[in-house]
């Protein structure tokens, strides 16, 4: 793995860190508000978007770590997809 790899690893750790803070803070939030103005409320429906904004934000730093780790490696996950593979073809006969 080369040093910007490494880096990069590094940096998307910690913001997938802070993306997860920020989206508990935002459930909190959209719970409040859909208890103080309902479910179908302006206020909720804007909560509610920010969830979806983080979630999304979430799946895209989760989905690049495994690609930096998957490269990290390849090894390893080439011999677990083969096992994975092989056993699973066993299960079709």
């Amino acid at each position: 793995m080369t040093k910007r790899e490494k880096d990069r690893l590094l940096y998307l750790e910690k913001q997938l860190s802070i993306v997860k803070s920020s989206f508990c803070a935002a459930q909190i939030h959209l719970e409040q508000k859909v208890e103080a103005h309902g479910m179908s409320s302006p206020e909720a429906g804007e909560a509610s978007a920010l969830c979806g904004l983080l979630t999304l934000r979430l799946s895209e730093i989760e989905e690049e770590l495994t690609a930096l780790k998957w490269r990290q490696q390849p090894h390893i996950s080439l011999r677990i997809c083969r096992r994975a593979f092989f056993s699973s073809r066993e299960t079709w006969a």
